[in-house]
């Protein structure tokens, strides 16, 4: 084994290759100081030099979990697909009754980190590409949003008994999430939506046989949402797992957080907006009761796909375009002229004008509603690969500046 000093000498060589040589070289030192066995990661060392330089927040949890590290080092070669990741949370996600809501926000925290670590490191080290990467930060929030909601239905469970109807809640993601491509700090959109609010849970029974705390089903969905929601937005010693976003729902912020598949439908139908055509474009189910979530898909498919666009939507959509121009900063790659938000705007509203009759346009995955424009022929090829090549490259941007 070479000595300290040869050690040391070999991370400072291999920091300066690194895009953040002094954070790397600091990292690097803090973590060879206290590791055990810290023979093992001298061949590791390139590897965890950039990762270190990359991301404080996982040099940071690295330094003090040496051995997950070692684990997502030995592992980078391994893909992190939905399949390993649902077998991984059914091992170290069980839940077994518990309901200590600390216990369950901690260990969810730290499945996070250790999964997050693997997919940096394969991210900068080019055995994912960008596509790639969104894929497996995609597949880990699915995996955990699933178990949160698991979570929070079987505490109201224990505390209200079943609801009057045996399906599941189904969460439908919008957005990143919605669209599978979540980068590295994204909110994730979810709307909730439930069977029907007829009728009560069963309840639960008191030393005397006698049945409390029964609540009808609204306010048993609505207290389920809420517990989701504070299982992975709340910001505990751990930090938070995600924050979540309910504000797309019908009436945004001033509407329920939970709403019956019904509901949906009447609100769409009656009061439905431009904008929210828009955001549901993007929609797809991705936790809870796969029947229901087919189901509101079907309710929604007419609403954003079969309406013709008027002129008034026209004027609508020059004023959200002018909105979004209104709020960025200078260098905001997201929101700025030319930038992720704009990309993003340009092929939605190509999809709404368009979807109706090219059944190609009809996708929640952006890059897949750009290569069906580019058949259809409607924009100039050479401005679709433009805007393909350069969204790709800004997301790259956005990865790095949020490891």
């Amino acid at each position: 084994m070479p000595s300290d000093k040869e050690i040391y000498k070999s991370i400072t060589e291999i920091s300066i290759g690194t895009p953040e040589p002094k954070r790397a070289e600091t990292n690097l030192l803090r973590f060879m100081d206290t590791a055990p066995e810290k023979e093992r990661f001298l061949p590791y060392l390139k590897e965890t030099a950039k990762l270190f330089a990359v991301s404080q927040f996982l040099a940071n949890f690295c330094i003090s979990n040496p051995a997950q590290l070692f684990s997502a080092l030995k592992m980078m070669g391994e893909p992190i697909t939905k399949e390993f990741l649902s077998k991984k949370s059914n091992e170290e996600l069980f839940l077994h009754g518990e309901s200590d809501i600390t216990n369950i926000m901690k260990r969810i925290r730290l499945f996070k980190k250790q999964y997050l670590l693997r997919i940096t490191l394969r991210d900068i080290t080019g055995e994912t590409d960008t596509l790639s990467s969104m894929d497996e930060l995609t597949f880990l929030a699915e995996i955990i949003i699933c178990f949160a909601l698991q979570c929070a239905l079987e505490i109201n469970a224990r505390r209200f008994g079943d609801p009057s109807s045996d399906e599941e809640p189904s969460l439908i993601a919008l957005g990143k999430l919605g669209g599978e491509e979540l980068n590295y700090s994204s909110d994730v959109d979810l709307m909730a939506v439930y069977a029907t609010e007829e009728g009560q849970t069963s309840g639960t029974l008191s030393p005397a046989g006698i049945r409390t705390n029964r609540i009808n089903n609204n306010e048993f969905y609505f207290k389920v949402i809420e517990l989701f929601n504070k299982i992975l937005s709340m910001n505990t010693e751990d930090g938070i797992a995600y924050r979540v976003d309910f504000r797309l729902r019908p009436q945004g912020e001033k509407g329920e957080i939970a709403l019956p598949v019904k509901a949906y439908q009447t609100y769409y139908e009656t009061w439905g907006r431009t904008w929210e055509r828009m955001a549901l474009i993007r929609s797809r189910p991705v936790a809870g009761s796969k029947q229901l979530g087919r189901e509101f898909m079907n309710i929604i498919e007419p609403f954003v796909w079969e309406k013709t666009i008027d002129y008034s939507e026209i004027e609508e959509i020059k004023a959200l375009k002018k909105k979004i121009d209104s709020t960025f900063l200078k260098d905001d790659i997201k929101r700025g002229y030319g930038g992720i938000r704009e990309a993003e705007f340009f092929i939605q509203t190509f999809q709404l004008m368009y979807g109706k009759e090219h059944t190609g346009l009809r996708t929640h995955r952006f890059l897949n509603a750009v290569q069906s424009l580019r058949w259809i022929g409607i924009v100039p090829e050479e401005d679709i690969v433009t805007l393909r090549d350069n969204y790709l490259y800004l997301r790259r941007l956005e990865h790095l500046l949020q490891m």
